[in-house]
């Protein structure tokens, strides 16, 4: 690798450490592509030239993250636990954000309100996170209903729709609640409504576990 071939991957790391401190610190929408190039001591055009606009950096930031709860996910779907109920939970569990990414300014940049007329980026993010949701989602109805777990007559598609807008109910209660709430807490609230919405998607004959309160 040669000496200028370095130099831009430093440019390029350094300008991602400083946007994403920023978007912790500020959020996305109260950091500016000005404030960020002045703190990594760049100029504007390279951070054109190396992410093209400000959503390219958080899109970039967020690659990682993107790849990491596919795997998580499809721990889950290959070897799901037997009970119907608790295997959904489990994949919920695999799909939440990891500690590092538990930062409300920093979720926040996802959200389309804030996208800024030609820049696609969050657009695509969005659309990249619910299809991913969707597809784990499915994928794991599909075994289900070869393992005879769930009813035979619940429509996939329905249940698929009503699970990926739990989930993302709860994100956006998180990020926007008047009041900070605790990510753990979160979490039992959304495995508690998993629950209550999938117990009656169970096959019959199917016992709920005990430790599912």
């Amino acid at each position: 690798m040669g000496l200028r071939t370095k130099m831009k991957n430093r440019r390029r790391t350094r300008i991602l450490e400083v946007a994403e401190l920023m978007f912790r610190e500020r959020g996305y929408s109260g950091t500016s592509l000005m404030e960020i190039a002045d703190s990594a001591e760049v100029s504007i055009g390279t951070i054109y030239t190396y992410f093209g606009s400000k959503g390219g950096i958080i899109h970039e930031l967020s690659r990682p993250l993107v790849g990491e709860l596919e795997q998580r996910a499809d721990k889950v779907i290959q070897n799901p636990p037997d009970n119907a109920m608790e295997a959904m939970v489990a994949l919920f569990k695999a799909l939440r954000l990891p500690k590092e990414w538990q930062v409300p300014n920093l979720v926040r940049a996802f959200d389309r309100a804030q996208t800024t007329e030609g820049d696609g980026y969050i657009e695509a993010l969005v659309a990249e996170a619910k299809s991913l949701t969707t597809r784990k989602i499915r994928s794991l109805l599909d075994i289900l209903r070869y393992r005879r777990s769930i009813r035979e007559d619940l429509n996939l598609e329905d249940a698929t729709f009503i699970l990926e807008n739990l989930m993302a109910a709860h994100l956006e209660y998180y990020v926007y609640a008047k009041e900070p709430i605790p990510f753990a807490q979160l979490e039992l609230l959304m495995h508690r409504r998993v629950r209550l919405v999938f117990e009656p998607w169970q096959a019959p004959g199917i016992s709920q576990p005990a430790n599912s309160a």
